[in-house]
């Protein structure tokens, strides 16, 4: 009697002790909203946080370029000398008996014939005043205007064209040096040269 008594009294004070007890709490949903927003916003704020601060670049002037003064260039003489134009003209003349020379200078209006001549090259002197004639058999002559005789000053016979009975391929150049004008004698066909001074009857 004694033991079911007991047994009955402690189950009734372990109820009271139970119902007594506090209550579980009731969370609502807006209060769930709530907080999973302010845990949102509180990811965003640590996340902008952790981003790298963007340093500044210094701004640095770009210097402006000052505009280049212009210096006028000094010529003291011009690299292509200007060649000055003969009074002299040279008309051949080619004829059974040989060429003929039909010479006018128009700086005194001298005319005149010369010839006849075997075919050749020739090459007007720089005062106007003489020729240099060259034969395609390779005698080399000059000849002041108003004169009718040439005067042999060499020969180019030993030109390879020459020895081979070839047409030569003649060009002639005056020149001065040494204070001597002389005359080259080139041959275009085997690449061949030959220079004479020029007497200075015909030169002076």
């Amino acid at each position: 009697m004694n033991k079911k008594f007991l047994y009955v009294a402690s189950s009734l004070i372990i109820l009271t002790i139970a119902a007594c007890g506090p209550a579980t709490p009731t969370v609502s949903t807006i209060d769930i909203q709530n907080t999973a927003v302010a845990a949102a916003w509180t990811d965003i704020a640590m996340t902008e946080a952790a981003l790298p601060t963007a340093t500044p670049v210094p701004f640095t002037p770009t210097p402006t370029i000052q505009p280049t003064a212009t210096i006028p260039w000094i010529i003291f003489g011009t690299l292509t000398p200007t060649p000055i134009p003969s009074t002299v003209t040279v008309n051949v003349e080619n004829t059974a008996k040989g060429d003929y020379l039909n010479i006018s200078r128009s700086s005194d209006n001298l005319e005149y014939r010369l010839g006849p001549i075997a075919s050749g090259a020739y090459v007007i002197g720089p005062n106007d005043n003489y020729l240099i004639y060259c034969t395609n058999g390779g005698d080399v002559y000059a000849v002041k205007f108003g004169d009718q005789y040439l005067t042999l000053i060499g020969d180019v016979r030993n030109f390879s064209a020459i020895q081979r009975n070839v047409p030569p391929n003649l060009q002639l150049v005056i020149f001065m040096n040494n204070n001597r004008y002389k005359v080259d004698i080139r041959e275009g066909r085997f690449s061949q040269n030959e220079i004479f001074f020029i007497p200075t009857k015909f030169t002076e």
